[in-house]
């Protein structure tokens, strides 16, 4: 026996759990080869008596690897025990420490067992042998009750005791082996530089230094804290108690993006970042007085939600307002589009044959009080094909004199009329028919319609301001075939483009054209494409819109026995050459399905809404909503009813708009007059 030794250290060498001087165990019941624990002694007793029976060094005072982290206004160190030898991690390096050898010898890296081995590893070679006895005696002896957190106060090599963690407050992760210690050190994120704090083992340090909480405060606010994916956010980092300098840091939890700024005066800073992906984010980060000195954490949570698609077929999502007097009269034709930013519609009066224009107050409107009306023109016999759009940052709007054959454009003179007086309205084309609509192309006005004869007739303003006569514009024929209908015009990629139903020989089909320019010369510029010819009455209530990729997207019906709601999409933005993609939404035998189409693109995935009956609709209004950006067919669409009409029904046009938060708003016609209805995503 080791006579280097005291005689109760011998009762240890077998199994942790045996207490000083008690009975040596049955090693055959342990599971530890008893030639191997022989082996193990002499090797340790050998060891001792080359050291003189001590050994030769101790744990005391040697620094831990640390890693550090604020959580809050607080501090938390880590790190694993570096008691070498300790293998029982009893906190003192003894005979008791070659049971973990025996139970573990011969268990590598490589095996399934290792991460409850690893801790009998003592020289670090990825293998549990008879080498790791020698941790043992050069460490003999060697105890830790305590570990000691010094923090670097001044950032100069200033470091004093701000934490004392005692060794019962190591822990062992599940499936570990490896002992474990954090220590809090109260405020002391205000370091804010984890170099700055160090551990050791260690009497208790007694007095500990306090860190001081600052005098001056940093909050960080972000708006919204959730929302659909791609989620848009603004932030907030506001100062107080000092005026600074500060600086800014920030990690937007994302693993790409980060924010550095700074407040030369202590005003606030602000920021803004696109989160791409569906999941919950932590913005982290800290504000550093680099004036008064002191680091504050900041923190805040983003949850990005993976949009399902049904809510917005649910009906208690919507919520409606009546924009004009409770009768049929009000609405029957209209457009909408977004200027400056808020919502804004023009329609027909049709028991006086009057165009008005009505406009939000607010980029949101809630209530009937955030609009404003008023006449456009108060002419007779007014009304047909309307369009509306924004040009130099006032709204230009296109109807017809019913009677006559005529087109108008009136352009008003701000962003908010409110009388006719407040519109300069010309002819752009005396020979222009009907069907007219119009677009801001890169700056400019361009406007397609049926002139003379039926045919497809393309003019863009030249010059400067806006236009107010014939003579501004540059016309010419965009197509040849019989006859025309549904015309859509929109600025895609910068540069004109159309969609159409062209009739020709008993056939009607689906057309799409873009210009190879923002400025085409002529239709030799012109790329066109027939989308859908899948039957003899293609292309019906046709609405062109582009999706959050600026790729053109179409909806639209096709009309046989069987009444289709189609929808088409473009692979490139370039796709009057380009593949297109016709997909059926919905169909139905003898309706009116799809009349008076409206079309969006809500979170790159397509919104229409429609009437399922026509006149007199008594399904109300309907949307489909895609579940995914490039539906392949019905499936991949949620229906449902958010205005069932009921004591009234819903009749004639309908239109979707996006408005600048993201979400869709729709105006549509009932028998109590013209409705706006918008879209509340749920929590």
């Amino acid at each position: 026996m080791l006579r280097l030794v005291p005689a109760a250290v011998v009762a240890l060498l077998l199994l942790v759990s045996c207490v000083a001087g008690g009975p040596k165990p049955d090693t055959a019941s342990t599971g530890i080869d008893p030639q191997l624990m022989s082996e193990l002694e002499a090797r340790l007793e050998a060891q001792l008596a080359a050291q003189g029976g001590k050994g030769l060094s101790d744990v005391t005072g040697k620094l831990v690897t640390c890693d550090c982290t604020f959580d809050g206004a607080d501090a938390t160190v880590r790190w694993l025990y570096n008691n070498t030898g300790d293998y029982d991690r009893n906190s003192e390096v003894n005979a008791s420490d070659l049971v973990p050898i025996a139970v573990n010898f011969g268990v590598n890296s490589a095996d399934t067992r290792w991460p409850l081995a690893e801790v009998a590893d003592g020289d670090g070679n990825g293998e549990v042998n008879i080498a790791d006895i020698t941790p043992i005696g050069i460490n003999f002896a060697s105890t830790v009750n305590n570990y000691v957190i010094e923090a670097d106060i001044s950032g100069s090599g200033d470091w004093q005791p701000v934490a004392n963690v005692p060794f019962s407050a190591g822990a062992v992760p599940s499936g570990g082996s490896l002992l474990n210690f954090q220590g809090t050190v109260p405020n002391g994120a205000m370091i804010g530089d984890e170099e700055r704090f160090r551990a050791f083992a260690g009497p208790p340090a007694d007095p500990l230094y306090e860190i001081q909480p600052p005098s001056w405060t940093a909050t960080l606010s972000v708006t919204p804290l959730s929302g659909y994916a791609p989620l848009a956010i603004n932030g907030l980092v506001e100062f107080d108690g000092s005026t600074g300098p500060y600086t800014v840091d920030l990690d937007y939890g994302d693993g790409v993006g980060e924010y550095f700024g700074n407040s030369p005066d202590g005003s606030a800073v602000n920021f803004s970042y696109f989160y791409q992906d569906p999941g919950t984010y932590t913005i982290t980060g800290s504000a550093t007085n680099t004036g008064e000195g002191g680091v504050q954490p900041l923190s805040k949570q983003v949850q990005v939600l993976e949009y399902a698609g049904d809510p917005a077929v649910n009906p208690s999502n919507w919520t409606e307002i009546l924009l004009s007097p409770a009768n049929e009269n009000w609405g029957k034709h209209h457009a909408v589009a977004l200027i400056d930013l808020k919502p804004a519609i023009v329609y027909t009066r049709d028991d006086r044959d009057e165009i008005y224009f009505t406009y939000a107050t607010k980029n949101m409107p809630t209530v009937p009080a955030d609009w404003v009306s008023g006449v456009v023109d108060d002419a007779d016999n007014l009304g047909g094909t309307l369009s509306l759009c924004e040009i130099k940052g006032v709204p230009a709007v296109s109807y017809e004199d019913t009677t006559m054959q005529d087109v108008f454009v009136a352009i008003a003179d701000s962003a908010t009329p409110t009388s006719a007086g407040d519109w300069a309205i010309h002819r752009p084309d005396t020979s222009a028919i009907d069907k007219m609509h119009l677009a801001n192309v890169a700056g400019n006005l361009h406007l397609v319609y049926r002139g003379l004869g039926g045919k497809l007739m393309y003019a863009k303003h030249i010059g400067a301001g806006v236009p107010d006569d014939p003579t501004d514009y540059d016309f010419y024929e965009l197509d040849t075939g019989e006859q025309y209908d549904y015309l859509q015009l929109a600025s895609v990629d910068n540069r004109p483009a159309v969609a159409y139903q062209r009739k020709d020989g008993g056939f009607n089909e689906l057309v799409y054209g873009q210009a190879g320019s923002s400025d085409p010369p002529s239709v030799t510029e012109w790329d066109f494409i027939v989308v859908d010819d899948e039957n003899t009455n293609s292309g019906n209530w046709v609405r062109l819109g582009k999706n959050e990729l600026g790729h053109p997207v179409i909806a639209y019906t096709n009309v046989d026995i069987v009444h289709f709601l189609k929808f088409a999409y473009a692979d490139t933005a370039d796709a009057g050459g380009g593949l297109w993609t016709p997909v059926t939404v919905y169909y139905q035998e003898q309706t009116h399905l799809g009349n008076w189409l409206g079309l969006g693109s809500y979170n790159n995935k397509p919104l229409m809404t429609y009437i399922e009956t026509g006149s007199g609709g008594a399904d109300g209004l309907q949307v489909a909503y895609g579940t995914a950006a490039e539906p392949a067919g019905p499936a991949d669409f949620d229906r449902g009813t958010i205005d069932p009409g009921g004591t009234y029904f819903v009749n004639e046009e309908t239109n979707v708009l996006i408005l600048s938060n993201g979400d869709p708003a729709v105006f549509y016609r009932t028998s109590v007059g013209l409705k706006y209805m918008y879209y509340t995503p749920p929590d």
